[in-house]
């Protein structure tokens, strides 16, 4: 008797547990289906676009930075990451799940880490110049790291539908120096991850792609796919010019009205669309960059330095301003980020700072000055850069102001410069052909795609050159400041053609700027 109570005992227990599985049961399929449609329903609402808008580059950061207003946000974070459970491994030869939210090592807000490797990733983006590249297509994943070794890396590529990434080892290039060759070994190196994407796949993009230290480790990194395929009808259906600025590190200089004044007169030479990077600003200068992204005139992206470095505002500016080369390398990183997001949109790129304006000598707009090259060198194409001497407006060949403009506007009330103009490679910048450069560096190109000239095009100075607004001449040619360049001074007044609607575009943005301040 007590033998069968035992025994029916032993089935209620084993009933009751089945019951239990199957209730457990029928909430993980409920929830993974669930997370599968969500995080589907996400991926396919991001556009898949390398001039989308901040809050599109930003496809679906940590919960933590959901919080944060729009353009704070950043492309790198993984999209999704709360979602994404649906991508779980299946039957493939690498059965490795799509990283999940605890996965992700994210890193100062944008970037994320290659598991405990000194390796920092910022984003990914879609190459397809197929007449570079003989119809290969690739992934480009940039990032920034401190170690000089460059060990095998590899790409796991996420495609919508699928459970298990596709796999190929990465190629690793520096962006500017070899780590080993670089005068401050110890910063941290720009770097870019190439990763070829399997011809079978025709059109069909990686929603996504992670970089890992072995083919099928599961990786703490997912980087959503930015960009899309050429437009129809090539170089025709992309817009002439759009502006690089390396990351502005303004927390106490007040520069508000010279970049009204600078915005502007882009603007007038012919730029459809300026790229902002930001490491911190003034109040007003934040006002200026918000008034202009309401026009459409600008795109601001916050930057954060990564891994180990400083990123407390007050840190962070006087870490950059004190540490020249790594301040450099992460322009190289950023110029190049900067040429990536805009492959399909631009057939130029200026590289410029924000005391430095491209003028042409004829002529109004940055289009007549490549028309006058293309007369000269009717196969222009096949240069990847086309780059303008120097010239220095130093505050101390100031006189007087003239009562003719505003006070503020800073360039049309240095019109003394020197006679020298500096020679050809030093201090000169660069329109980039966005169809030819692998990597940017602040000056011009630093590695092309195949097919192009291994030199830039000098433009003639009679074309047009780079006038230059400095308080002194620049930190690394100060000796030849005196008398090279000092010595001889003169009057240069080819920016006063632009004086008329420069001056009305300048007051009218200066009141919009205002009312935003007054409001806050």
């Amino acid at each position: 008797m007590l033998y069968q109570m035992n025994i029916r005992m032993r089935w209620r227990r084993i009933a009751l547990v089945l019951v239990y599985v199957a209730m457990f049961g029928a909430f993980v399929i409920v929830s993974d289906s669930q997370i599968e449609k969500s995080y589907y329903d996400v991926a396919n609402g991001q556009p898949n676009s390398s001039n989308a808008s901040a809050a599109e580059r930003h496809q679906g950061a940590p919960a933590s930075l959901t919080t944060m207003s729009t353009a704070e946000r950043h492309q790198g974070a993984p999209a999704s990451l709360t979602t994404v459970s649906a991508a779980r491994s299946g039957a493939s030869r690498c059965p490795v799940r799509f990283p999940s939210f605890v996965d992700v090592r994210m890193n100062n807000f944008m970037w994320q880490r290659v598991h405990e490797m000194d390796i920092f990733l910022y984003a990914a983006y879609y190459d397809g110049r197929q007449v570079a590249t003989r119809g290969q297509r690739f992934v480009r994943v940039l990032g920034m790291k401190d170690i000089c070794a460059l060990p095998p890396m590899y790409c796991q590529l996420w495609y919508e539908g699928e459970r298990a990434p596709h796999v190929v080892k990465a190629s690793q290039q520096w962006l500017w120096f070899n780590c080993k060759e670089a005068i401050v070994p110890n910063e941290y190196h720009a770097i870019m991850y190439t990763c070829r994407l399997p011809r079978r796949r025709g059109a069909v993009l990686p929603r996504f792609v992670s970089v890992a230290p072995l083919p099928c480790t599961p990786a703490t990194n997912a980087l959503a796919v930015s960009g899309r395929e050429p437009p129809p009808g090539g170089a025709a259906a992309r817009q002439d010019f759009g502006v690089c600025v390396k990351g502005l590190n303004f927390l106490d200089a007040d520069i508000s009205e010279r970049l009204v004044e600078w915005i502007e007169m882009h603007r007038l030479l012919g730029a459809q669309k300026i790229f902002f990077y930001k490491y911190d600003v003034t109040p007003a200068m934040d006002a200026v960059l918000r008034h202009y992204e309401r026009v459409g005139v600008v795109d601001v992206t916050p930057l954060t330095l990564p891994g180990a470095h400083p990123n407390e505002p007050r840190m962070r500016s006087m870490f950059v301003s004190n540490n020249s080369w790594q301040a450099w390398l992460m322009e190289v990183f950023v110029y190049t980020d900067c040429l990536y997001r805009n492959i399909n949109t631009y057939r130029y790129l200026a590289v410029v700072d924000i005391d430095e304006i491209i003028v042409p000598r004829r002529g109004m707009t940055w289009q007549t000055i490549m028309a006058a090259i293309r007369e000269s060198e009717p196969n222009i194409d096949r240069y990847a850069s086309y780059t303008f001497r120097n010239e220095y407006f130093l505050d101390q060949f100031f006189v007087a102001p003239s009562d003719r403009f505003p006070p503020f506007m800073h360039a049309l009330q240095h019109v003394n410069r020197s006679a020298k103009l500096s020679p050809k490679g030093e201090d000169i910048k660069s329109f980039v052909n966005t169809q030819g450069a692998l990597s940017v560096h602040n000056h011009w190109p630093l590695q092309l795609l195949p097919g192009y000239e291994p030199v830039t095009y000098w433009v003639d100075e009679s074309v047009a050159r780079m006038q230059h607004y400095r308080s002194t001449c620049s930190t690394v040619n100060e000796t030849a400041c005196d008398p090279s360049y000092t010595g001889d001074v003169v009057t240069d007044t080819t920016i006063w053609k632009y004086a008329e609607p420069l001056v009305q575009n300048a007051l009218r943005a200066t009141e919009a700027v205002n009312n935003i301040l007054a409001t806050e």
